[in-house]
């Protein structure tokens, strides 16, 4: 029961009498002593209260908390300090009366950084009822198994030393609430300063990983995968690409670092990029423990200062002469350590090493360290800091402060302020009530805390830190996070209005200004919603210089409405007839609808539904398949994309994991660099898109798009393009689900013949379903379809007997193909791209003059793609009777009577 019920159903009246004398009333106090025996005083009340001791590890004068973490097996270092700093709080409450009279006791199992021990922990406290919640449990190894079982127990976790994407779901797990930041936000803080913000940047290509791994397999334990994945992220952000990265492993709860400093060696000696004097700075993200981590250090140090002094050649690590050779050019190695390492205790490790020799001299460890914190300084004398040194000592003197300390008695702070505003009658359902209304607490630690019904994670803040040559800790100021730019501005001038960072207020960009994008602009925090109105016959340029980007953050809306008459236009700020495809990044809306894609390696992925955009375009996906990132309606986007590296780019549209209530309607991409639209998973639903003189492909579908489509044009203008539909379901996995499978109907499909470059008019591959009905596809040089991969044949057909037919997985149906060479064939394929499309699929035509289909298809000047009179799409359709779809006979984009592109689109080269 509640407070606030309690009081309803207990209160007769409130008085100033000092004890309470009368049954169920209650009674004003200030402390303890104003209450007689079988009362307490609830402090959120100021009240004397009965207090319900039914719930489990509530007892009449103390609650019981409970924590799992290594305290004598393993690496003992974090659970030991985030133990000491939560008693060090609950002693401060328990000499001061304690929660609402209650005690506080911590009972805390010795898990050894063991999963299945920890979850052994975990069932035997709750299980047995001894304990109300658990704080402050460590690692992510164990997170991960722990978490599951207390959301399906109802049992609250809060503040696990974990910043683990699997606590951090969204929307949030009910019964799971974080402190820190994630492991994604501290690469990105730390990646972003390493590579752009430093006085000495490091090569983005010069970042490499030293991780925490599973046995002697060299492969990550999910902690060191966490850890990977989000350098991963934040060096895509950076323009990196992440598939270069290199990661070396060490067994968890051991120092064996010997393999781990012979890949890293190789690795510094095998084409590093190079400073403008040849010399060589790089720098490896630390993802593991402090011991194995300071050990690494000295390792890898000792080595590199021996090869350097010529007292080795690197033979003890399998190194050749070249290799060691190359290593005399490194002269700038740098190590990060994220803050579940624990720098403070790491850096001890590192001072009690002493000195390494060097060809310069003699030089200390703890130099070449920097770190992430999720706390400030422990010098620090801000109010909340000295408060806890206070506590600290007074629970043992001899206690060291140290940040994962702090973190375990900011935890506990943030546990007794909910308990106090939920009240004495406490039920694990209401203490979540009442940390979801925690919005503003302010501890004064530099950052408020607090957490929201859609937002269970209390802080976002990511603290630097350096280690001195004395191995002494001092704040380092990391820049501003990497995708999270400072707050937008409105400069405005000769009626052109700049728009920076990120905007988290409810904003109109009006028809009066022209709206100019410099670098990524972000809409929504990621959290609350925020809605971006653009006015009718609304201008926003994207800026080349900085590559201006827009990006639609989860959660957050973009309202853009225009009309025939007054359409919306994205365009590049360069002059008219200087404009060039490429010249700004696009517009990109992230959103929580579905995808098949889970953000790590295949061979990681458990859970497929969050992905992080290419370009730092941010998180997306989720369960929503309705989710509602807004509309776009007679919107034009032109001249954008970017192909930051390979396997980087940035499309023209890029819907990521949208949902289906979002509403995409007379839209037209025109002259992008990469690809016009691409749909990464999702729900969305598109009508009248046309997409035209895209530099790659036009219609682009990846990670399990399930929306559905109705008249869409892919026209290519040049022979640097190249598929009209380029659909795949998941390279990593092809047969992931959801499985991609868009319906889509009256599209026209328009290649170049006379390119070598214009590829395919639809290249379907890596799995991927669809029904593709009413269509008409012409002009490709390579060939009208083809059809790849054997998931993708499997998926799209099955055995009937002694027979093969079509399975539904994949249709193409009442559809007119005219190229120079129809269908792709290939020895793999277990039935031809001819006998599936022409035999097996009903209604489609082979035409053999491609000027007898449409009015005026392959124009680029006046293209007219209405059916020709008599010709073979003038009729024929047989359109899904799914209300989405407008009921037409013809087959294509466009009606014989007149076109929907007229009035509002554009077709100029520059």
């Amino acid at each position: 029961m509640n407070a606030r019920r309690w009081m309803m159903v207990t209160a007769v009246a409130l008085t100033g009498c000092s004890k309470p004398s009368l049954e169920g009333t209650l009674w004003r106090c200030e402390s303890q002593a104003d209450c007689t025996e079988g009362y307490v005083c609830s402090t959120g009340l100021g009240a004397c209260v009965v207090p319900d001791n039914s719930a489990d590890g509530v007892y009449a004068d103390r609650i019981v908390v409970g924590m799992s973490a290594p305290l004598a097996n393993g690496d003992t270092t974090a659970g030991r300090a985030v133990r000491e700093g939560m008693e060090a709080y609950f002693g401060y409450v328990n000499a001061n009366g304690g929660l609402d009279g209650r005690q506080v006791e911590v009972r805390a199992l010795d898990d050894g950084g063991n999963p299945n021990m920890a979850l052994s922990n975990v069932q035997t406290m709750s299980g047995s009822g001894e304990v109300f919640a658990f704080l402050g449990n460590v690692g992510t190894d164990t997170a991960q198994v722990v978490a599951p079982y207390l959301v399906e127990n109802k049992r609250l976790l809060l503040g696990a030393v974990s910043g683990s994407s699997a606590l951090r779901k969204d929307p949030p797990d009910r019964y799971v609430f974080n402190f820190r930041p994630s492991f994604e936000q501290e690469a990105a803080q730390g990646v972003g300063y390493l590579v752009s913000v430093r006085d000495f940047p490091v090569p983005v290509d010069n970042v490499a990983v030293f991780a925490e791994g599973e046995g002697t397999s060299g492969v990550p334990d999910a902690y060191g995968q966490e850890g990977v994945t989000a350098v991963k992220d934040a060096l895509r952000a950076q323009g990196g690409n992440p598939a270069n990265l290199v990661v070396a492993t060490h067994t968890r709860n051991t120092s064996d670092v010997t393999p781990a400093v012979g890949a890293m060696l190789k690795w510094l000696s095998s084409g590093r990029s190079p400073n403008d004097n040849g010399s060589i700075s790089a720098s490896i993200v630390l993802v593991s423990t402090a011991r194995p981590a300071a050990a690494f250090v000295k390792a890898l140090l000792e080595e590199l200062a021996k090869i350097q002094a010529g007292d080795s050649g690197g033979q003890a690590f399998q190194l050749t002469t070249d290799e060691a050779t190359r290593l005399f050019s490194v002269t700038d190695l740098t190590f990060f350590a994220i803050s579940s390492v624990g720098v403070d205790q790491m850096s001890r490790e590192l001072a009690s090493f002493g000195n390494y020799q060097t060809v310069a001299g003699m030089k200390s460890f703890c130099e070449s360290v920097l770190a992430s914190q999720v706390v400030p300084s422990l010098d620090s004398n801000a109010s909340g800091l000295i408060t806890y040194r206070e506590h600290l000592h007074a629970m043992d003197p001899n206690l060291v402060p140290s940040a994962l300390s702090l973190e375990g008695y900011l935890v506990a702070r943030i546990f007794s302020a909910a308990v106090i505003k939920h009240g004495p009658a406490l039920s694990t359902e209401g203490v979540v009530d009442a940390l979801e209304q925690l919005s503003a607490l302010d501890f004064g630690v530099g950052t408020t805390l607090g957490f929201s019904p859609s937002a269970h994670q209390a802080s976002d803040k990511v603290f630097g830190t350096t280690v001195s040559p004395l191995c002494a800790l001092e704040p380092l100021d990391l820049g501003e996070p990497t995708g999270n730019p400072p707050p937008t501005g409105d400069g405005c001038e000769n009626g052109v209005c700049t728009l920076t960072g990120v905007i988290t207020q409810d904003k109109t960009l009006t028809a009066d200004k022209r709206w100019l994008l410099k670098g990524t602009v972000f809409v929504g925090d990621g959290a609350s919603r925020t809605v971006l109105t653009v006015e009718p016959g609304t201008t926003v340029l994207g800026d080349k210089a900085t590559t201006g980007v827009l990006v639609i953050r989860r959660g957050s809306q973009i309202q853009a409405v225009g009309s025939r008459e007054m359409p919306i236009v994205f365009t590049s700020a360069q002059p008219v007839g200087m404009r060039r495809s490429g010249d700004w990044g696009g517009l990109i809306i992230n959103g929580r609808a579905p995808i098949n894609q889970c953000g790590l390696e295949a061979s990681q992925c458990t859970q497929y539904n969050q992905a992080f955009g290419e370009g730092g375009t941010g998180f997306f996906g989720g369960n929503d398949p309705n989710d509602d990132s807004g509309e776009l309606r007679y919107v034009r986007i032109e001249f954008a994309g970017k192909l930051l590296s390979p396997e980087n780019e940035l499309n023209g549209l890029a819907m990521q994991g949208v949902g289906r209530g979002t509403t995409l309607d007379y839209v037209q991409v025109h002259r992008g660099k990469d690809d016009a639209i691409e749909f990464f998973g999702g729900t969305v639903d598109a009508k009248h898109l046309l997409l035209t003189g895209a530099e790659d492909d036009s219609l682009d579908w990846t990670w399990g798009w399930q929306g559905r489509g109705q008249f869409i044009i892919t026209q290519h203008w040049r022979g640097d393009a190249d598929n009209g539909i380029e659909a795949d379901n998941n390279a990593e996995d092809r047969n992931a689900e959801p499985r991609a499978h868009p319906v889509l109907s009256n599209l026209t499909l328009v290649g170049v013949p006379t390119s070598t470059t214009s590829d395919y008019g639809m290249l379907l591959r890596e799995g991927t379903g669809a029904d593709i009905l009413n269509s008409v596809v012409l002009g490709f040089e390579d060939a009208c379809i083809n059809i790849d991969h054997a998931e993708t044949w499997a998926n799209a057909m099955m055995n009937s007997g002694s027979s093969t037919v079509a399975s539904g997985g994949l249709v193409i149906r009442n559809t007119v193909i005219s190229c120079a060479t129809n269908f792709e064939e290939s020895a793999d394929d277990p039935v031809t791209v001819q006998a599936f499309v022409m035999m097996m699929n009903q209604g489609n035509q082979v035409v053999q003059d491609v000027n007898s289909i449409l009015e005026g298809a392959l124009d680029t000047v006046s293209p007219d793609m209405r059916p020709k009179a008599g010709g073979p799409a003038i009729s024929g359709a047989e359109v899904p009777t799914d209300p989405f779809f407008e009921q037409v006979t013809y087959k294509g984009a466009v009606d014989p009577a007149g076109s929907w592109t007229l009035g509002w689109t554009t077709n100029v080269q520059n």
